[in-house]
């Protein structure tokens, strides 16, 4: 009875340790970079996440034992936003600013204040319904969120539509549009000096990445820069202009971006004295946007709660 007792807590140890291990932790021979002090999860438990059930996530219930730990000069801990009871208004746009056009999908609550403008930069598909439903979705925590459109307008009917019109884009013009679309979107809202941050899914964040890292200087108005997956960048000299903090979310299955690229981006933001913070999560890219399966879903979740509170810190 005694040998059969020890073989049950041992499967369910095994099994309480697999369902941990879906929110991959730092590997232990490599201390935590946790420069924005992000590790923590929900703040409030009773929260909705953007859209999606609630999933268990483990230590919500000490979400502020390791702030001292990992980040002892991380600023306050601020309260981390709620939905807004105002109605939502969303409509394509097009505006010309700093002699360029713009085009994309707005939407806000139906009047101030907002909590902080967002740039949405969404992946290869381009604008659609997804990436419209996850501006709304933001839009409902109180955010100005425009939704950058790169194609200009240009339909995606397939995964073909999508590779053409990436290989014939303009990346040069593309990120100069997206540091005039982060001013606009800050100039235009009917608050002074709105902050703004760029979340970047995919073709979006290495869009996003290349043009913050651009000799000119980061536009005033970006306050943050958040990536899920995208290329990376190992050389530090050409980070050292971006002075914002970045989080970042990465799939260790990527076929793409694999562990290594995210280490040595990783080890460059540090060369340079870039804030940052990363999450690696064992599935494939695509769970930012379009999360496949539960699993996914879960990532998502716990991406969506980690955005929350980098919003409430840099933004607010």
């Amino acid at each position: 009875m005694k040998s059969w007792n020890l073989r049950c807590i041992a499967l369910l140890a095994w099994i309480l340790a697999g369902h941990l291990s879906l929110f991959a932790q730092p590997a232990a021979d490599k201390p935590p970079l946790n420069t924005l002090g992000l590790e923590t999860d929900l703040r409030d438990p009773s929260a909705q996440p953007l859209s999606l059930p609630t999933l268990p996530l483990p230590g919500a219930e000490t979400a502020y034992e390791s702030e001292t730990r990992y980040a002892p000069t991380a600023r306050p801990l601020p309260e981390v936003p709620r939905p807004v009871e105002r109605p939502i208004v969303g409509e394509a746009v097009e505006a010309t600013t700093a002699g360029l056009t713009l085009r994309g999908y707005l939407t806000r609550p139906s009047s101030p204040p907002f909590n902080g403008g967002l740039l949405l930069l969404p992946e290869f598909w381009g604008v659609n319904e997804a990436t419209r439903q996850r501006a709304d979705d933001f839009a409902r925590y109180g955010y100005r969120v425009l939704v950058l459109d790169f194609y200009d307008g240009q339909p995606v009917a397939s995964r073909g539509d999508a590779a053409r019109l990436m290989r014939e884009l303009d990346r040069e013009l593309t990120q100069r549009r997206i540091g005039a679309a982060a001013q606009w979107l800050s100039s235009t809202s009917g608050v002074r000096d709105l902050p703004v941050a760029i979340i970047g899914y995919g073709l979006g964040a290495t869009l996003g990445l290349h043009a913050m890292t651009q000799p000119d200087p980061t536009p005033p108005a970006v306050r943050g820069l958040v990536l899920f997956y995208g290329e990376t960048i190992a050389e530090p000299g050409r980070l050292e202009t971006l002075g914002i903090p970045i989080v970042g979310f990465y799939a260790t299955e990527d076929f793409w971006v694999r562990p290594e690229k995210v280490a040595a981006f990783d080890d460059a933001l540090t060369s340079a004295g870039v804030p940052h913070q990363f999450f690696h999560f064992d599935t494939q890219a695509g769970f930012g946007l379009e999360p496949a399966d539960y699993r996914q879903q879960g990532y998502h979740h716990a991406a969506n709660d980690r955005i929350l509170d980098f919003l409430a810190r840099y933004l607010h």
